[in-house]
């Protein structure tokens, strides 16, 4: 058994705590992510040949289990702020043409609020006419493309429902994968640089 005496031997033993310190550091690391982010959501789903993972947001946790194609999470603190991993069927088409058709849809509700919203109005008054414009309310931000390791992908910012919202899309194979942050729009400036860096560490397998 080796043992620790003198000068030589308190040194040794100063560098061994040092030494344990740091492991404990890199693996504290290790286990929070890059820049304190908050647990890892793995979504394996055998059925349509994908395992999707990302790293949430320091602070925002899961809701229930990762089942079924499907993950919702939300930030502790202010469960307004939301997210989801989903799974979808291509359906033959590219990942363009899937997300046109997305986006397609989204602006058909907002025109549909704004029918629906005039009809109140003139049926209950102003403020009967808002609330259906603001719950189908849709605008187009922006929309980038991207890339997932060896998967193309489309990044998507929309302001949807009085929330604004940032959404990844991947295609792998036959499966259109969707990841999306939804912030309201008051704390959009502090999330965006988070939900950002969380779908940095999107992989998808």
């Amino acid at each position: 058994m080796r043992r620790f005496g003198g000068q030589s031997g308190r040194e040794e033993m100063r560098k061994g705590m040092v030494s344990l310190l740091l492991a404990g550091l890199l693996l504290v690391a290790a286990l929070t992510g890059c820049g304190g982010g908050g647990e890892r959501l793995n979504l394996n789903s055998p059925a349509d040949n994908v395992n999707l993972s990302l790293r949430l947001p320091a602070g925002w946790a899961l809701e229930g289990r990762v089942q079924n194609g499907m993950a919702f999470f939300s930030e502790k603190e202010n469960p307004e702020n939301r997210g989801t991993v989903t799974i979808w069927r291509a359906e033959g088409k590219d990942l363009g043409a899937f997300v046109d058709d997305v986006l397609a849809q989204s602006e058909k509700m907002q025109q549909s609020g704004e029918i629906l919203g005039g009809a109140m109005e003139h049926l209950a008054g102003p403020q009967a006419g808002e609330l259906p414009q603001q719950a189908l309310g849709w605008e187009l931000v922006s929309r980038t493309p991207k890339q997932v390791g060896e998967w193309e992908a489309v990044e998507v910012v929309e302001n949807m429902g009085g929330k604004k919202c940032i959404t990844l899309w991947v295609k792998k194979g036959d499966r259109v994968c969707q990841a999306a942050f939804f912030s309201l729009p008051e704390a959009w400036d502090k999330n965006e640089p988070l939900f950002r860096a969380s779908l940095e560490t999107v992989k998808i397998r």
